[in-house]
């Protein structure tokens, strides 16, 4: 569901995009944190607009009602989701996440859990040499969106685990994985 959203997202398709999300979140509340992303990719494409500031209203209705809507399909788990963060509040398994558990999660995406051929282990030495000579000019957009597909869900999950409960862990941020391959 995760990458049929982003599907549904690009092509601006907001009744699957609707549906779509909320099948994410229902499937895994980590869905939420590529949502955030995607609120705050709509809201700046949105505020770019050039007639925005003739017809704000109209703008704030068109870009908040997918949301409300995603919101509105979500609000029946709600409590059960409450009920579940509470019991695991009070004692997670997962440690506090480092800088070293970030950088490995993207090690680990781009080369792999096992080890199967020999160069395998310098893929991400190769992903690291094609962002350094990227053309980040070409299809700057396309660019900016890819990236904030791959980071914004990972940041915000290693941020939210310096709190009092982690939940960094790399099984959950698998839906990135398509995008760290385009």
């Amino acid at each position: 569901f995760g990458f049929l959203r982003i599907y549904f997202f690009i092509a601006k398709n907001n009744l699957g995009y609707i549906f779509a999300s909320a099948a994410a979140l229902y499937s895994h509340h980590y869905a939420a944190l590529a949502l955030v992303f995607q609120f705050f990719w709509r809201l700046f494409e949105t505020i770019k607009k050039p007639d925005f500031k003739k017809k704000p209203g109209f703008y704030w209705l068109k870009f908040l009602k997918p949301y409300f809507f995603i919101g509105l399909l979500y609000l029946p788990w709600l409590y059960p989701l409450y009920k579940q963060v509470t019991l695991v509040s009070t004692g997670f398994w997962l440690p506090k996440a480092k800088l070293k558990n970030l950088i490995g999660l993207f090690v680990v995406y781009l080369m792999g859990g096992n080890i199967i051929f020999k160069w395998q282990k310098y893929w991400p030495v190769f992903a690291g040499l094609i962002l350094i000579f990227k053309k980040w000019s070409v299809k700057k957009k396309e660019n900016l969106f890819l990236t904030g597909w791959v980071l914004a869900p990972v940041i915000l999950a290693f941020f939210l685990s310096q709190g009092k409960t982690s939940i960094f862990y790399d099984r959950y941020l698998i839906f990135i994985i398509p995008g760290l391959m385009l």
